[in-house]
């Protein structure tokens, strides 16, 4: 008997959304296929016949043959909306909303746990680079002391521009804007905001710690002073906006602000829209995954590998949280 494709609905068709596509389309061998995509301008011109399209959430949400729901939009709230939705009509979600992810997490906690379904959002974090699922599996057992990294492609991208270049701050912005790294509206990653939901999201799995985006401080690179970039060059240093959790007498401590980096610092290299997380392990001690955080092929990359272990049915193993919880009611 020949295996039946497991079947995809689709939420928006944005860079990630795209990327996406192109992967599963390029991989017969997967056995999935987009089967409906959900968009909201019937005007925008798609490389992709019409028919793929529709333009009701019910179509994908209330249609029982589609087995997994990828939310791939840019309007936090509305993809909790469908997130909530997808798991209780019993379908497995992936989601790259980092903002809706950070911002909703013990929900979702408590509506994998009522419905039983998974829902995977390791694009949410550093695009290609497999943070959650190390974070998740390798560093279940082990006590992480430190987090700092670069997880924001889009602000790395501005900041490499100005100091290779002597760019200023509104064309190294334009020129992240045009290649698609950042967003129209680029106040989520200039201001520190998206750097901060990820750092939220890689708490939990690094710490077993629900933080919430406010308990994060924040401060992003358009704050920086017009010369900043010039004067790190002449002290042959580096400015990157490095995002940091740090486990001090049991307290968590976090935030996410421009650091200025000697040369002798693992990050001090990081360029244009690649992304490098440093764990400091009570046992490994450092270890460094990096990779590209930022583009629709790298993070729809992490997409599809999301959507392959929903295909095993391997969910996260929140082991932290859990050892965590079982504590406070000991």
């Amino acid at each position: 008997m020949e295996k039946k494709n497991i079947k995809i609905g689709l939420f928006g068709f944005g860079s990630v959304g795209q990327g996406t596509y192109q992967i599963i389309q390029e991989n017969a061998a997967l056995g999935a296929e987009v089967v409906r995509i959900c968009i909201k301008d019937p005007q925008k011109e798609r490389r992709i016949s019409r028919e793929n399209f529709t333009f009701r959430k019910e179509d994908i949400l209330q249609d029982d043959s589609i087995d997994i729901v990828v939310e791939a939009i840019s309007n936090a709230g509305e993809a909790f909306d469908i997130v909530k939705e997808a798991l209780l009509a019993g379908k497995d979600v992936v989601t790259a909303s980092k903002k809706m992810v950070s911002e909703h997490l013990a929900e979702l906690l408590e509506l994998q746990a009522q419905t039983g379904r998974i829902i995977r959002y390791e694009a949410a974090v550093c695009g290609a680079i497999p943070v959650l699922e190390v974070l998740d599996s390798y560093f279940a057992h082990e006590p992480i002391e430190e987090l700092c990294g670069i997880v924001n492609g889009s602000t790395n991208y501005i900041l490499s521009r100005m100091q290779d270049e002597s760019l200023d701050y509104s064309t190294a912005l334009r020129q992240a804007q045009a290649l698609g790294f950042a967003e129209a509206d680029p106040a989520l990653d200039v201001k520190g905001w998206d750097a901060g939901n990820k750092i939220v999201i890689t708490a939990l799995h690094a710490f077993g710690e629900l933080l919430r985006p406010e308990e994060v401080l924040v401060r992003g690179i358009d704050e920086l002073p017009r010369h900043a970039t010039r004067l790190a060059a002449a002290e042959g240093k580096r400015i990157k906006l490095v995002g940091r959790i740090r486990l001090k007498e049991g307290k968590l401590f976090a935030s996410v602000m421009p650091e200025m980096l000697s040369a002798e610092h693992p990050l001090y290299s990081v360029e244009e829209e690649n992304n490098r997380l440093l764990i400091y392990g009570k046992y490994s001690g450092l270890q460094q995954l990096s990779g590209k955080g930022a583009g629709a092929l790298p993070t729809g990359t992490a997409v599809v590998s999301d959507i392959r272990a929903l295909l095993n049915r391997r969910g996260y193993q929140y082991a932290k949280y859990k050892e965590r919880a079982l504590q406070s009611v000991v």
